[in-house]
């Protein structure tokens, strides 16, 4: 098992991290997008579809397709318990969301439905 606060910025399987797959996103064109208003900020923000199962919001990018794995292979629809055999115990562990550190922040979300992986995000570095 890998220690995942050692794991790299470059957490899916492009080996993109966050900064990297926002430039990308901003060259393309989204299939969708739709408004949403958000209390953090307080106005409107919205949330891109990309047809790939990529979804971008200002400090999140969330994966919904299988086509994106981790360099260790976990993938949506993955149980929790394959989930720890690979990554190990999660830094941060609620019943529907596991966070994994790299350095100093959580560069990982797994959100899981009903014990199986339902998608995996990349929060905006802090």
């Amino acid at each position: 098992m890998r220690n995942p606060s050692m794991m790299p910025n470059g957490w899916l399987s492009e080996k993109k991290n966050f900064g990297q797959w926002e430039k990308e996103l901003q060259s393309r064109k989204p299939d969708a997008k739709t408004p949403f208003y958000s209390d953090e900020i307080g106005q409107i923000q919205y949330i891109q579809y990309y047809d790939e199962g990529i979804y971008e919001l200002n400090s999140l990018l969330i994966f919904k397709d299988e086509r994106h794995k981790t360099p260790d292979g976990i993938h949506n629809g993955m149980s929790k318990q394959q989930v720890m055999d690979k990554l190990g115990k999660p830094n941060l562990e609620t019943s529907t969301l596991w966070g994994y550190l790299t350095d100093d922040y959580l560069s990982l979300f797994l959100y899981f439905n009903d014990d199986k992986l339902a998608f995996m995000a990349l929060p905006v570095p802090t």
